[in-house]
């Protein structure tokens, strides 16, 4: 009984190493902006994105800082952390 346990382990392990990758996401939150072609920027210092050149508007948010609640689809939205990390880009 116990080899049959254990090739039913195999058999389930190894059809779960099949199962299809995600796509990445190409939702509106990212895709509008462009912000999707920016996502690498995930983790470092907000001071790379003044290093950049964007050809749309952008908005860097910090902790606690105030924004407008217009939504503007093609502005790109850099949210960063109390370390000046950023974690999290977005359209809008």
């Amino acid at each position: 009984m116990k080899p049959l346990l254990c090739w039913a382990g195999a058999l389930v392990l190894g059809l779960a190493a099949c199962a299809p990758v995600p796509e990445p996401d190409d939702s509106p939150e990212t895709a509008t902006c462009g912000a999707d072609g920016f996502q690498t920027l995930l983790g470092q210092e907000r001071t790379a994105i003044s290093a950049l050149r964007f050809t749309g508007a952008v908005r860097v948010i910090g902790p606690g800082d105030m924004v407008t609640m217009d939504f503007q689809p093609q502005r790109i939205n850099f949210e960063t952390d109390r370390r000046g990390r950023i974690t999290r880009i977005y359209c809008g």
